[in-house]
């Protein structure tokens, strides 16, 4: 069952000089599985390395600002439209992500009944070498029409026991490598929900996500979670592989920045150290998806956006 909430892509060209005074920005991480792919020619077989399968399990992550504005104020459906880059969907699944542009833009719908809805819907995609990803989208739905409770939006997890629908479905097309077109689709469902990601308090990246200078002296350091063994670190700029690396394959051609492991803190945790990152940035939003592969099979994944201001 659909609700009016498809009449939202007419709107979106109109609300792109809309932001709001306060930003509120909101994240909710979630961990996943897949429920159905449809991948007849194998683009994301290639890119993934092995074809993605049901029940194979995935994370992810979607944020929005709070602060945001109904557009539809007067009416039962609520619409927001944050403004650029102010929302954003991630999926995980190791080295391939399905992921927002930094600055596009993410419609958000929510409806309280008959039928309760929430969705959030994207049509600005980072692409990958070989496909196109055309549409991402998060939708939550209560037939009885009991959630969500409100159309406002949402500053807390949602309930997953209110909600008989909690998906993301990923579709897009690309070429094989034998030049065979199509397209593609995922849909995972949604398992649990949370306001601080799993790992969040065993692992980190520094500096965190923020706006920088091209003439910082600046290293990356990730701190990785107690007692554990780390077998490689890989960064990922828009599914591409990115710049700092330590125990994996170096990216294509410079620039590149060799990481190292350091002795262990005081807490126990090995630290990786990426010198001079600054020297392998690009000016612009530098959205870098950080893959951490542990000795025990254990793989991390962390994306922080670093914005280099001339």
């Amino acid at each position: 069952m659909k609700s009016g909430f498809l009449l939202l892509p007419g709107m979106l060209c109109c609300v792109f000089g809309i932001g709001s005074a306060h930003a509120n920005p909101f994240t909710v991480y979630f961990s996943a599985h897949v429920t159905a792919v449809d991948d007849s020619i194998g683009l994301l077989g290639e890119k993934a390395g092995a074809p993605i399968s049901v029940g194979q399990v995935v994370s992810g992550q979607y944020r929005y600002d709070t602060s945001t504005p109904n557009m539809n104020p007067m009416a039962p459906d609520a619409f927001y439209n944050p403004p650029p880059g102010a929302a954003a969907i991630r999926i995980s699944m190791g080295s391939l992500a399905f992921q927002t542009d930094p600055q596009g833009i993410v419609g958000i719908g929510l409806h309280t009944g008959p039928v309760g809805d929430m969705f959030l819907d994207s049509f600005q995609n980072l692409a990958a070498p070989g496909f196109n990803v055309q549409d991402i989208r998060v939708h939550f739905q209560d037939p009885t029409g009991h959630a969500p409770a409100s159309v406002a939006l949402p500053t807390d997890v949602p309930d997953l026991t209110s909600f008989t629908t909690a998906t993301v479905t990923v579709t897009g097309n690309g070429l094989n490598p034998a030049g065979m077109g199509d397209s593609f689709s995922v849909t995972f469902d949604i398992d649990s929900v949370y306001v601080f990601p799993p790992s969040a308090a065993t692992w980190s990246v520094s500096p965190a996500t923020g706006v920088f200078s091209p003439q910082q002296n600046m290293d990356a350091v990730v701190l990785l979670p107690a007692g554990s063994q780390v077998q490689s670190v890989q960064s990922f700029i828009g599914d591409v592989p990115g710049p700092f690396n330590f125990g994996g394959p170096l990216p294509p051609g410079p620039p590149h920045v060799q990481c190292s492991l350091l002795p262990q803190n005081s807490k126990g945790q090995p630290v990786i150290d990426c010198p001079g990152v600054m020297s392998a940035l690009p000016i612009g939003v530098n959205q870098i998806d950080w893959h951490v592969q542990l000795m025990d099979g254990t793989t991390l994944d962390k994306v922080v956006v670093w914005e280099v201001v001339p």
